[in-house]
């Protein structure tokens, strides 16, 4: 083994593959299982707020460059609300 856990950890993938394969996939689908979900309602609406501020800001900046002559596409999953405000 080297003295650099580097190499530790690319000689265990290289001589067992399969093992750190399969650990690998349980610890991941252990994180995964029940779903990725805010748990706190508050914590969701201010992620949702936060969000929703940004997009506005965006359909700002996309509105002022087209103003300018310039043209930046907008993303195919844009909020339509945000589209329709003026």
């Amino acid at each position: 083994m080297s003295a650099h856990p580097a190499d530790n950890d690319r000689y265990a993938c290289k001589f067992f593959p399969d093992v750190i394969r399969d650990r690998l996939y349980a610890e991941v689908k252990s994180l995964y299982q029940g779903g990725l979900t805010v748990a706190d309602e508050d914590a969701r609406e201010q992620l949702e707020a936060r969000l929703l501020d940004l997009e506005r800001q965006e359909e700002a900046y996309i509105r002022q460059a087209a103003a300018e002559e310039k043209s930046i596409p907008r993303r195919a999953g844009a909020n339509p609300a945000v589209l329709l405000a003026d």
